[in-house]
């Protein structure tokens, strides 16, 4: 087998183990996309067709310049980048998320932490985000997670989740 049929192997192969584009969490999809590619040891031309052939009409009418006219290199890395701008939420906008549309909902509490430093990232310091999620816990988890003596988020967590198991039903805010 030529080594041009390998890579075609290869690519269809690593193509059918690759979601469509998230458009709601491009950081997140490029993690995926690129714990399947890299491995391979994928060329740019290959990763920049691989990305390409993932993207919805929509989307590609959004990076079609760059499409028309790609660079002679790093093809797969400007438009990475052209797609990071274009769909990650600014930081104002994780921060209003943060403050006002985050719940608690029917998620454990240690979920809900997750998610919200998932979206706050290392923008935030560690004080604010445990501030934050404990608002959104219930009074009643709150009241306990104060009497404790831990500092640890995580254990924090994990404490406010046996907590929450032990509620009869979930409480409001």
């Amino acid at each position: 087998m030529t080594e041009e049929a390998k890579q075609d192997v290869m690519l269809i192969s690593v193509s059918s183990r690759i979601p469509d584009f998230w458009t709601d969490q491009p950081a997140l999809w490029f993690i995926q996309f690129e714990a399947v590619v890299l491995p391979q040891k994928a060329s740019d031309d290959s990763c920049y067709q691989l990305l390409i052939a993932k993207l919805s009409k929509q989307v590609i009418q959004e990076v079609a310049d760059l499409l028309a006219s790609p660079p002679a290199t790093g093809k797969y890395l400007a438009l990475k980048k052209r797609l990071t701008d274009a769909y990650e939420e600014s930081e104002t906008r994780r921060i209003q998320k943060l403050i006002s549309e985050m719940q608690l909902g029917e998620q454990k509490p240690s979920q809900l932490l997750r998610r919200m430093q998932n979206l706050a990232g290392k923008r935030m310091s560690k004080e604010t985000l445990l501030v934050l999620w404990q608002n959104h816990l219930p009074q009643a988890v709150r009241t306990v997670l104060a009497a404790t003596a831990l500092e640890d988020v995580e254990k924090l967590a994990s404490v406010a989740d046996k907590i929450m198991y032990q509620l009869p039903t979930r409480e409001g805010k």
